[in-house]
C-alpha cells in the first residue's frame, strides 16, 4: 500500500485533484485499485498543458520505482517481478503454457515493440527505426497469465529485428546456460523453449513458427499451437498501452527518465494483473482486440541467418508432437 499511496498523492500533486479521490477508495475497497488509476490516467491525459503534466506524471513514475525498491525485501513484492531462478520455477510457468495453451515445455512468450519518443539533440539517426520515426526498444518476456517476467529496455530503434535480442543480458545468460533452464524434458523428449515470431532466429532453445510459403499440414498445426500460446505476448503489451496512454504519443524526455516510465509502468501492469485482474482486464483484451490499434510497432521481419540443423530438428520434434496430440 506504501508506493500506492505514494504515487497517488504525486498525481494528486500533478492533477490538482482531492487526495480522497484516489487514496480513500483504495483504503477503503482495495480491488478497485485497477480502476482508480485508470480513472487518474484518463484525467490526466484530459487537462491541458500536456507536456508539462507529461514530465510531472515522469515523476510520479520514477517516485513509484524508488518506493518500490524500498518495499524489494518483501516478499509480496518479490512476486510482481520476480525472475525465475531455479529449474522449478522454469517448470512452474511451463506447466501454465501446456495447461492454458497446449504448448509443452515453454517458458515464456518474447516478443519486442517500438516506443515512440522525442530523440535527444544532436542524436542524429541513431533513434530512427524502420517505420519513420524515432523510438526506443521494448523487449518483454511474458509468461501464460500475460505478466512481464522480463522487460528489457532501451535499445535504439535502428536497431529493428530480430538481433535485438543479442544485445541483452538475457541472451547471453540464455547461450551460456547461465538461467537454470529444466534440462531433463518429461513430455515425449521435448526441449524447454522460448517463443518468438518470424523477427527472431531459431535456435534449439527458441522456436519459431514455419514460414508461410509452402506449409504441409502438419507444420500448420504447428504454427497455430506456437501462435496461440504466442499470443499472451501480443495480448500483454496490447494491455499495456491501453491501460497507460503514455505510449500513444512520442515521450520527450530525457532517455534515463523515459527508461524510469516505460519500466514502472511493466511493474504497475504486473500489479494490477495480479491484485486486481478483472477491473483491469477485460474480455476484449483477452481476445486481442485491443493489439489492433496498439501504438506500440513490432519488430521488423528481417532476414534471418540460416541456422544449424539442430534448431530445425528440435522444431521438428514439435511438428511430431502436435501431429500426434492433434490427432487424438
Amino acid at each position: 500500500m506504501t508506493f500506492v499511496r505514494g504515487i497517488s498523492r504525486k498525481l494528486h500533486h500533478v492533477m490538482q485533484m482531492d487526495d480522497s479521490l484516489l487514496i480513500l477508495p483504495f483504503m477503503q475497497d482495495p480491488s478497485n485499485l485497477g480502476e482508480i488509476l485508470q480513472d487518474a490516467l484518463n484525467h490526466y491525459y484530459l487537462v491541458e498543458k500536456l507536456f508539462v503534466k507529461q514530465c510531472a506524471l515522469a515523476e510520479a513514475n520514477t517516485e513509484f520505482m524508488a518506493e518500490y525498491e524500498r518495499l524489494n525485501d518483501m516478499e509480496e513484492s518479490k512476486q510482481i517481478h520476480a525472475f525465475p531462478k531455479s529449474e522449478e520455477d522454469w517448470r512452474l510457468i511451463a506447466k501454465d503454457f501446456e495447461e492454458k495453451w497446449n504448448f509443452p515445455h515453454a517458458l515464456g512468450a518474447v516478443d519486442g515493440k517500438h516506443v515512440r519518443i522525442i530523440p535527444p539533440a544532436n542524436s542524429g539517426s541513431f533513434y530512427f527505426n524502420y517505420k519513420g520515426y524515432h523510438s526506443l526498444v521494448l523487449l518483454g518476456i511474458v509468461n501464460a497469465n500475460y505478466e512481464f517476467i522480463l522487460v528489457d529496455f532501451g535499445g535504439n530503434g535502428r536497431i529493428s529485428d530480430g538481433g535485438v535480442l543479442e544485445y541483452t543480458e538475457f541472451y547471453r545468460r540464455l547461450i551460456s546456460n547461465k538461467l537454470n533452464v529444466p534440462k531433463h524434458a518429461t513430455c515425449e523428449d521435448l526441449p524447454f523453449v522460448f517463443i518468438g515470431d518470424e523477427a527472431f532466429s531459431l535456435r534449439e532453445n527458441f522456436m519459431k513458427p514455419f514460414r508461410q510459403k509452402n506449409l504441409t499440414e502438419d507444420r500448420r498445426v504447428y504454427n497455430y499451437f506456437l501462435s496461440r500460446a504466442r499470443r499472451v505476448v501480443e495480448n500483454a503489451f496490447g494491455i499495456l498501452s491501453a491501460r497507460f496512454r503514455i505510449f500513444h504519443t512520442a515521450i520527450s524526455l530525457k532517455p534515463d527518465n523515459i527508461d524510469a516510465v516505460v519500466m514502472a509502468c511493466c511493474v504497475l501492469h504486473n500489479f494490477l494483473r495480479r491484485k486486481c485482474a478483472s477491473s483491469y482486464i477485460t474480455a476484449a483484451d483477452l481476445e486481442g482486440s485491443t493489439t489492433e490499434d496498439n501504438p506500440l510497432v513490432g519488430l521488423r521481419i528481417g532476414h534471418n541467418r540460416n541456422c544449424s540443423l539442430d534448431p530445425k530438428s528440435v522444431r521438428e520434434m514439435f511438428v511430431s508432437y502436435f501431429r500426434v496430440t492433434s490427432t487424438t
